[in-house]
């Protein structure tokens, strides 16, 4: 018989028997991650374990040398399966990829296919020979090269499978820990049993590794049962640790960190493995807050912290919860932060629109306080400047000739408020052309940018419009261009959105104002100045009915003349009222080069009784420059000046005419007469429509001089007066220059 019983072949049997359950119940979880690699690990170590047992009961040569070949299937796939089923149990599944497959099997195919052709080669082993220890037939021989490749190769194996797993160990709590320590002892039998083997201290040199194959089978049947292997395997807590959205960190029972998952190590750029081990208090050292979430008892509270991410701030909400054994006893904790960047954002941005609107409120009620333009103007920037923290600010509001800046506040020019700004430079000219607000963040990149502040980096500019009209502009600076964000420059802009229609609101009202004082001194004028030429004509209109035919011829003529000079008076009134009311209604008049000399003369003309009556003595220029104006109105201008010349004048008056150039361009015309002067008081009275300064020592009803000004104006100059008592005064108004030749006095 070529097989005879061995007791040691009793110990494979049962170890092959165990091993094949084991496989059977891989083979009914094999969708549980790994559950198919221990299933062709149990088969192939049953192979192995099952061929030594014929081997060592083998009494033939031949039927050895088979018997290795068919173990050769279990020595060779073995540990490469033993390294795939840790690598799955552990979570190292992205090292399961076809390429690593074939890479890891590559080794022990050679191998194989050189076992069952050793014949031809002897690179396995070589010599071989039965020899007899009692009843017991052991094979020797000698090794080949690729016998020691396949030491080397089960050792890298068996190393590996032993790092991860030692690792892992380090790592695990509870249920998890005692299954990887299940994995490890079986693991180690192979390891030991191999290092006794190869040491050669036996005195039987009866291969050990089978044995061992064996208790590797009876302790993971005994991890199943036990310790629920393969059904609850650690690499679901890897696969779920490491898929967290949240970062998660897992300290021991001493406060030592025990593991990071990937997100954690990102955020808070620590390395899980040079950190595993150390007090938490070492590696969270610039993480005060994830600490303070320890120093509490269980049911921690919730603990918001702010981490710089990407260059941005995140938020986390920090809680930690004890993990506790089976036996209740405290093992670690779990600390988790949740991030929650949006929903913080999210009330960050309702706060601010609160906030935002809550100031948009209280300007909205202290505009409407009070309708003047200046304290809309300081209200306005002052609000604007606190809220974007701006360094320098301004608010030009727009006239004919441009934009005058009103308000002015920050590192600006000495000097810049009421100074006209060009409208057709800088960043300004485009706020006006367009109508719409810009925010600029780098001005040094903006071609169209006018430096006033050398450090300024950023602008806003916003167009104070109401009703499709530009008010003016609002112009805010710094030099730290993060300060203007998106938020800013839309509350700037609905600032100036509310303050435009204040001011707006305010110019009416101002011209409203302006309207009813107009009409109540008009009702005056109307009531007393016309009032009294009226009670004349009716007194002398009724006396001349009574005694006409009573009275002599000459008495009838001065009643008549009185009529004629009364209705004079009034026709004067109404024509100035006219005047005054075509001046302010026009909006605009074609305006051309004058010849004072002509207009000078016409005005004279209109006054030639007047001048007759009072000798007055006029001097005159030989020649006048040219201006630019409207000949009616300016014909109208010389001769309120020249008739009150002659009604406040001396005796005889001494009325002197001039025209003096200016160096902004314009041309002052002045009429000096030899009068009493007036006071500083006097003087503030002179222009405003309805009022006379010499009441009663002189006809007369307020309203030439009120309209001097407002034509003087239209024409884009201004009047003044130059007087002291005693010693005259002298009245001007200035007109442009007009380019060309003058005019000889006529």
């Amino acid at each position: 018989m070529s097989w005879q019983f061995t007791p040691y072949a009793v110990p494979l049997f049962v170890g092959a028997a165990v091993m094949l359950v084991v496989t059977l119940v891989a083979w009914q979880r094999r969708s549980t991650r790994g559950a198919m690699t221990m299933a062709i690990l149990g088969l192939s170590t049953t192979i192995y374990i099952l061929g030594y047992a014929f081997e060592i009961g083998s009494t033939r040569l031949s039927h050895v040398q088979t018997f290795l070949k068919i173990e050769y299937i279990g020595i060779t796939t073995a540990p490469a399966l033993l390294l795939l089923l840790v690598t799955s149990f552990t979570g190292h599944h992205r090292f399961h990829t076809t390429l690593n497959y074939g890479l890891l099997f590559a080794i022990p195919a050679i191998i194989l296919i050189l076992a069952w052709t050793n014949e031809e080669h002897e690179l396995i082993w070589s010599n071989m020979r039965l020899e007899r220890f009692s009843n017991l037939y052991i094979a020797d021989f000698e090794p080949g090269l690729w016998y020691w490749v396949n030491v080397i190769y089960y050792w890298l194996m068996f190393g590996s499978c032993l790092f991860l797993i030692s690792r892992a160990l380090l790592r695990a709590t509870g249920l998890y820990r005692r299954q990887i320590a299940v994995v490890l002892i079986a693991i180690l039998f192979p390891v030991i049993f191999n290092v006794i083997y190869l040491s050669r201290v036996l005195s039987v040199r009866i291969d050990l590794i089978p044995y061992a194959a064996a208790l590797t089978g009876i302790t993971l049947a005994w991890g199943m049962f036990n310790y629920q292997f393969l059904a609850l395997i650690p690499v679901a807590r890897e696969v779920v640790f490491d898929s967290m959205g949240d970062a998660a960190i897992v300290v021991d029972a001493h406060q030592r960190v025990v593991e990071l998952n990937p997100v954690a190590q990102r955020l808070l750029n620590i390395d899980s493995e040079t950190n595993m081990g150390k007090p938490a208090s070492e590696v969270f050292a610039a993480f005060p807050d994830i600490l303070r979430a320890l120093e509490n008892e269980p049911s921690i509270n919730h603990i918001e912290i702010m981490i710089p991410a990407d260059g941005q701030e995140c938020f986390f909400d920090v809680g930690a919860s004890l993990l506790h054994s089976p036996s209740g006893k405290t093992e670690g904790y779990l600390i988790v932060l949740r991030d929650i960047t949006a929903r913080i954002q999210a009330e960050q941005a309702l706060k601010g629109a609160n906030s935002r609107l809550d100031i948009l409120r209280r300007v909205d009620s202290e505009l409407s306080r009070k309708l003047d333009v200046r304290y809309t103007v300081t209200l306005t920037l002052d609000t604007a400047m606190r809220f974007s923290l701006a360094g320098a600010g301004l608010i030009a509001l727009a006239e004919p000739d441009g934009l005058r800046v009103l308000y002015a506040l920050g590192r600006y020019p000495v000097g810049l408020e009421n100074t006209l700004m060009p409208v057709d430079k800088g960043i300004m000219s485009r706020v006006i052309q367009t109508l719409q607000p810009e925010m600029v963040l780098d001005v040094s990149q903006d071609p169209d940018y006018m430096a006033i502040n050398p450090d300024t980096q950023a602008q806003i500019t916003v167009p104070l419009v109401s009703n499709e009209k530009l008010i003016g502009v609002i112009s805010l600076e710094t030099s730290r261009a993060e300060r203007f964000t998106p938020e800013i420059f839309e509350m700037v802009r609905l600032i100036a959105a509310r303050a435009a229609i204040a001011i707006d609101n305010s110019y009416m009202y101002e011209e409203r104002e302006r309207l009813v004082k107009e009409l109540d001194a008009f009702a005056h004028t109307v009531a007393h100045d016309l009032k009294n030429p009226l009670t004349v004509l009716k007194g002398y209109s009724l006396l001349l009915t009574e005694t006409y035919g009573t009275v002599s011829e000459s008495i009838v003529r001065q009643y008549l003349a009185t009529i004629a000079r009364t209705s004079e008076k009034m026709t004067s009134i109404v024509n100035e009222l006219l005047l005054l009311a075509s001046v302010r209604k026009m909006e605009e008049v074609k305006v051309g080069p004058l010849d004072m000399s002509s207009i000078i003369a016409d005005a004279r003309d209109r006054l030639v009784t007047q001048v007759s009556e009072s000798e007055a003595v006029f001097t005159l220029p030989d020649h006048w420059p040219l201006a630019i104006g409207y000949r009616p109105w300016v014909e109208e201008v010389w001769a309120n000046y020249i008739s009150n010349a002659i009604k406040y004048g001396g005796t005889p008056p001494q009325i002197e005419l001039g025209a003096t150039p200016l160096p902004d361009g314009m041309i002052r015309f002045w009429v000096r007469d030899n009068g009493h002067g007036l006071t500083p008081e006097e003087q503030s009275q002179l222009f405003a429509e309805f009022n006379r300064v010499h009441q009663g020592s002189v006809e007369g009803h307020g309203l030439g001089l009120s309209i001097v000004r407002r034509i003087v104006e239209k024409l884009g100059g201004e009047v003044s007066v130059e007087s002291k008592v005693g010693e005259g005064s002298m009245f001007s108004f200035t007109l442009p220059q007009a380019d060309g030749q003058g005019s000889k006095t006529a």
